[in-house]
């Protein structure tokens, strides 16, 4: 018997049918319409009729997609001398609440998916990749929104570029990110991530040491001796420093364009002083390479890759500023491919089924999947 593991808070959302329990109610249904419906099917209204529930609630009850009160699931059971157990229905969850849950209490949750695939009926068996992390370069996992990551592919080639790449947590920015740097490579670009999240604290203390770090780490991964003596001047201000770095010594050393991708740039925001010069930086940047298309614009080199969270809400320069889309959660088709990918024979159904208790979340729907493989094989 598979064990609750969900509080009453979380109750009053109500439940779906799983696959096992939805086959039972579906036998019983069509058992009784030929013994006692001269093998024709009910109708809605017979079914209401017979349940006394409404149409609208028996449609929800047998899409599965949608919870509805367990006591309704059990007047359908009743109906048909069922007995409703708790394989036959499960809890869905939020976002949060998937992703708080235990390895073993999200095994039972997910538990009524692997029924199937413990009988034997895996279309293939494939080598799952570890999760966490980005999605790796030659994985099979990773699945593309269309036609949103061509536009990215497409621009990181013009000159001057400007992508944002934004989303919530766990949505696949920066798996995004490592491809577009890829396409990048695979043309000769020089490419260089920034992950601010990794930054020491101690260069957030005020606008200077932060900018000749990064002035400083940007030399370092293009293989190039930082100059900072050189080219900062005590007299001019920090942007006008790195701005003239960067155009009189960076950008001219190198022979063919620079990808520079800065990541988890919304730890930036939390110093809003810092966050508000270094964005109207990268924005002059921009302005700098779109002002002017000469061959001797040493700007039109630099194309910049920003990705960041919109837990953080941006009311900055950044604004509005190149490219900027939100990655979406993954359609159910987007689902079906990932399932297919795992190995899983599902149908149509089965696929609502795994949304409607974890979403198109792309992190909870590999996580779910995951889980459900390895149910299925133990």
């Amino acid at each position: 018997m598979m064990p609750k593991i969900v509080n009453h808070k979380r109750r009053k959302r109500g439940v779906i049918l799983t696959s096992l329990g939805s086959k039972k109610l579906q036998t019983a249904k069509s058992e009784a319409e030929y013994q006692e419906n001269n093998d024709c099917r009910y109708t809605l209204e017979r079914m209401s009729e017979r349940t006394g529930l409404a149409v609208d609630t028996l449609t929800k009850v047998f899409a599965c997609e949608v919870a509805v009160d367990k006591q309704t699931l059990k007047r359908c059971f009743d109906a048909f001398n069922l007995v409703l157990s708790e394989s036959d229905y499960v809890w869905p969850v939020s976002q949060t609440e998937f992703e708080e849950l235990d390895v073993i209490s999200r095994s039972r949750l997910l538990e009524p998916f692997s029924i199937r695939e413990k009988a034997g009926t895996y279309h293939k068996k494939v080598k799952l990749d570890l999760l966490g992390g980005p999605v790796p370069l030659e994985s099979i996992f990773y699945v593309e929104r269309f036609p949103v990551e061509s536009r990215y592919y497409e621009l990181i080639n013009q000159p001057g570029a400007l992508i944002q790449i934004t989303s919530a947590r766990r949505m696949g920015k920066t798996s995004l990110m490592t491809r577009i740097l890829h396409c990048a490579k695979e043309a000769g670009y020089h490419t260089v991530i920034s992950n601010f999240q990794l930054t020491d604290t101690g260069f957030y203390t005020g606008i200077d040491p932060f900018l000749r770090h990064f002035c400083a780490c940007i030399s370092t991964r293009l293989g190039l001796p930082h100059k900072l003596a050189e080219y900062w001047d005590e007299q001019l201000s920090n942007n006008c420093n790195a701005t003239h770095y960067f155009e009189h010594y960076l950008l001219p050393k190198i022979d063919n364009p620079l990808v520079l991708a800065l990541d988890e740039i919304n730890y930036l925001f939390q110093c809003s002083e810092i966050a508000t010069h270094f964005c109207g930086l990268l924005r002059s940047w921009y302005e700098k390479a779109k002002s002017s298309h000469n061959d001797d614009n040493v700007w039109q080199k630099l194309r910049l890759v920003i990705v960041h969270s919109t837990e953080v809400q941006i009311t900055h320069p950044l604004c509005n500023m190149g490219l900027v889309i939100d990655l979406p959660d993954f359609t159910s088709e987007q689902v079906q491919y990932l399932v297919e990918k795992h190995g899983l024979d599902w149908s149509t159904k089965q696929v609502n089924q795994l949304m409607a208790l974890v979403g198109g979340h792309p992190h909870r729907v590999r996580v779910a999947l995951y889980d459900i493989c390895h149910l299925g094989r133990d």
